[in-house]
């Protein structure tokens, strides 16, 4: 038994492979070095024959912890089939790239599929728009609403609805679940996530905070939005013990849907969207307020070579590192094997450079913290 002043559930959540029929013997994915290094085998080094290619995503399973909360006038914390799609999206136009940069083929060889009614659906309408019309003018295949995988085969992927696609790499992204024994908690919700308001609290027990993955309010299950979560955690801690006021302590999570992805090729996407939550202000990619209530409401194509912007023998963008708490950067599978730039040293400072490339007029980057600038603010 520990005893405690404040607890901070932040344990991230589990990939749940083991519900996919089929996945063990058939399918690749990205989530761990592991899966990684085996997926990168296959593409290197005479595994893959060049086949077609299905990536996307298993039905995800939210509870009901986020129930009733509202992160912007009139908004809310949706629901959603897929816990988060950025990494579907990256590693699509990743593996375009190593079927053009191989010679075994173009996008129209990948499916990309979601069990929602639009892959992505968190970024919002606006950005799922931009990025759909250009899948569609490189060739990818698209199938939504699938509702789940039912089994993976040596062949294809069968879907709950009755489809199925042939693929000879199936790249799943799974059900992200709250650790086991988190359900039936009296601070865990229907699934086992942690119940908070939108200053991280647990209604019922004052002293219990929750942040990233493990928190029910953390939707899309995503990076930037748990490291919102940490700063409010520690504010109000702060305020408990003294050291802030109320005024400067209690500003409420509105969650931000930030991403930049990979492409392959030295390309990037960037993504900074709020209107899924009920933000009302998507004007388009170059909008935004003083206060941050409007964000980017875009899809930003980030199309510098890496070797313009760090001038070196090794510019092929491979990442030779596992983030910590995140999915393989798609430059690790797809990138070229035996060159290898650190996580840390390269990829932080690719982002960093790209964005103020773009940021002239659009952002300005920094390690940990992100400002925005635009017409008429900050």
């Amino acid at each position: 038994t520990l005893s405690y002043d404040y607890l901070v559930v932040a344990l991230g959540n589990r990939l749940a492979f083991e519900d996919i029929e089929g996945f063990a013997e058939f399918g690749d994915s990205v989530s761990d070095l592991y899966l990684g290094e085996q997926l990168r085998q296959k593409l290197h080094f005479g595994g893959y024959k060049g086949g077609p290619i299905a990536i996307g995503s298993a039905r995800f399973h939210q509870g009901d912890g986020a129930k009733g909360l509202e992160p912007y006038p009139g908004g809310s914390i949706p629901d959603a089939l897929a816990a988060c799609e950025g990494p579907p999206v990256e590693v699509m136009m990743a593996a375009a790239h190593y079927l053009a940069e191989t010679k075994q083929g173009d996008p129209s060889k990948i499916t990309v599929f979601t069990p929602a009614e639009l892959i992505a659906e968190d970024a919002g309408e606006t950005v799922v728009k931009q990025l759909l019309d250009l899948a569609t003018q490189m060739g990818f295949n698209y199938l939504n609403n699938t509702q789940d995988i039912k089994r993976i085969t040596k062949d294809g992927i069968e879907f709950a609805d009755g489809r199925s696609v042939e693929a000879e790499l199936k790249i799943i992204f799974p059900d992200w679940k709250a650790h086991e024994f988190m359900r039936g908690l009296p601070i865990s919700d229907s699934e086992g996530f942690v119940v908070t308001d939108l200053l991280m609290r647990n209604p019922k027990y004052k002293n219990v905070f929750a942040a990233g993955d493990a928190a029910a309010v953390t939707m899309p299950k995503l990076g930037a939005i748990g490291h919102q979560e940490c700063e409010i955690v520690g504010l109000q801690i702060a305020k408990d013990l003294g050291r802030l006021s109320p005024e400067q302590a209690d500003k409420p999570l509105q969650p931000v849907v930030y991403c930049i992805g990979d492409m392959g090729g030295g390309k990037a996407f960037y993504i900074r969207s709020n209107t899924w939550f009920g933000s009302r202000c998507n004007t388009g990619p170059s909008s935004c307020t003083t206060r941050g209530k409007c964000l980017l409401g875009g899809l930003i194509l980030l199309k510098w070579p890496l070797s313009t912007i760090f001038p070196s023998k090794r510019r092929s963008g491979v990442v030779a590192t596992q983030p910590a708490g995140g999915f393989l950067p798609a430059g690790f599978l797809f990138g070229r094997p035996g060159i290898t730039q650190s996580h840390g040293a390269v990829e932080h400072r690719f982002h960093r450079a790209v964005i103020m490339l773009v940021g002239n007029k659009i952002a300005i980057a920094f390690p940990l913290k992100t400002r925005f600038r635009c017409a008429g603010g900050e």
